[in-house]
């Protein structure tokens, strides 16, 4: 902590200017700070502002396109930290158009808190105009790990994550999503580690509903200490009956099938 200056700053600006009035302009400006707050917290800053202006315009209006991202953490300690980020980003893809409708639109903005082994997520994504199918949609995630038991020989961390994508089209879906992962291992001997795990994930489509169940467990010679992030599906649920070992977490065993339940009932899907 002592090694970090009370105050520290840096500042860069960039533009680059076109030799005809067919090629595009561009500019780009960064700004970042680091600093202390009495003698344990830390602080940092940066932000960064890309934009790209549009040659047939006479003057400094709005440009083809443009990103801005800013970045915030505050930290206590190496494992004791906020993180808060915001991303904004636009375009136009038919620079003869003034119509809105011909601009596409990216806003991120992501919160994390870090203690310990310990992490939640909380994102919120939204996009307007970025695919044809969907004119616009607004994803909200909050998601968290932690390992909940460790001993001389002996772990067992989870994860959770629950999801809502608003999707603005015709039938303006909502999409809801609740993810369940834990992981554990159990060392019997120094050379002889058992990992062995569970997935679990609820899916809600309007009035459909699906559960998705994966297990698994195998000798390694690796000890694992934390719980890794869960493997995220090939195609999404709601494209067709998931294969074998396509669902979050590790792979389903042999024989093993993940039972479907629906509005009209329940099935397992054939292995």
């Amino acid at each position: 902590m002592d090694r970090t200056p009370r105050f520290r700053g840096e500042m860069m600006s960039l533009t680059g200017v076109a030799d005809s009035t067919t090629d595009t302009a561009s500019s780009q400006t960064a700004l970042g700070m680091d600093g202390r707050i009495g003698d344990t917290w830390q602080i940092g800053f940066r932000g960064n502002l890309h934009r790209i202006d549009d040659p047939t315009s006479e003057s400094y209006g709005e440009p083809l396109a443009q990103s801005s991202v800013a970045q915030l953490e505050v930290r206590s300690s190496p494992t004791n930290a906020y993180r808060v980020a915001t991303t904004n980003s636009s375009w136009r893809y038919a620079p003869q158009s003034g119509d809105l409708d011909n601009q596409a639109d990216i806003h991120a903005h992501n919160f994390e808190w870090e203690h310990g082994d310990a992490r939640v997520q909380v994102r919120y994504l939204a996009q307007q105009n970025l695919f044809l199918a969907t004119p616009g949609s607004e994803l909200v995630e909050i998601a968290g790990n932690t390992t909940v038991m460790q001993t001389e020989h002996s772990d067992v961390g989870v994860f959770i994550r629950v999801a809502q994508e608003s999707v603005r089209n015709a039938a303006s879906d909502v999409v809801r999503t609740a993810d369940l992962t834990a992981n554990a291992t159990l060392e019997l001997v120094p050379s002889f580690v058992i990992h062995y795990g569970m997935s679990s994930r609820l899916s809600v489509a309007g009035t459909a509903v699906r559960t998705t169940i994966c297990r698994s467990s195998s000798p390694a010679n690796t000890r694992l200490l934390m719980p890794p992030a869960p493997r995220k599906c090939s195609r999404p649920w709601w494209s067709g009956p998931m294969s074998r070992g396509c669902c979050r977490g590790t792979p389903i065993r042999s024989g093993s099938s993940p039972v479907t339940k629906s509005a009209t009932g329940s099935r397992a899907l054939p292995p």
